[in-house]
Order: C-alpha cells, then structure tokens, then sequence
C-alpha cells in the first residue's frame, strides 16, 4: 500500500535501514528477501504507472504435519 503513494520508502532491518529510495527501487525482490528472509514477485502495478506490487510466494512444505 504505502508503494501506491510514497515517494520514498525504506526498508528496516534489525533497527536500521537497509533500503531507502523510490519505491520501484526500494522494494526490489533482493531487498525485501534481505530484509524480511520472505520470497516475492515484484511486478508493475495495473492501476498506477511506475509502481510496484509484490507478490508473496507460497511456501512450499515437503510434507504436512498431522
């Protein structure tokens, strides 16, 4: 959300900024998988141009706990 109006955003890791820039930079796949240890897609925005929209990626488990 913050993506569709900041103009900057940053990204924290463990109290201090690892990222602080547009967020189409900011929020690149590498950064937040750094920052945060999460999988994702970064794709443009349909509605707003030069916006990203990411994406979580399903964990994947190799067998279900019953």
């Amino acid at each position: 959300l913050a993506a569709l109006y900041a103009d900057q955003i940053a990204i924290l890791k463990d109290g201090k900024i690892q990222a602080y820039d547009e967020p189409n930079k900011a929020l690149s796949p590498t950064q937040i998988q750094q920052a945060f240890a999460v999988e994702v897609e970064v794709i443009p925005c349909p509605t707003q141009a030069n916006r990203p929209l990411v994406i979580t990626q399903r964990p994947q488990f190799s067998s279900l706990a019953v």
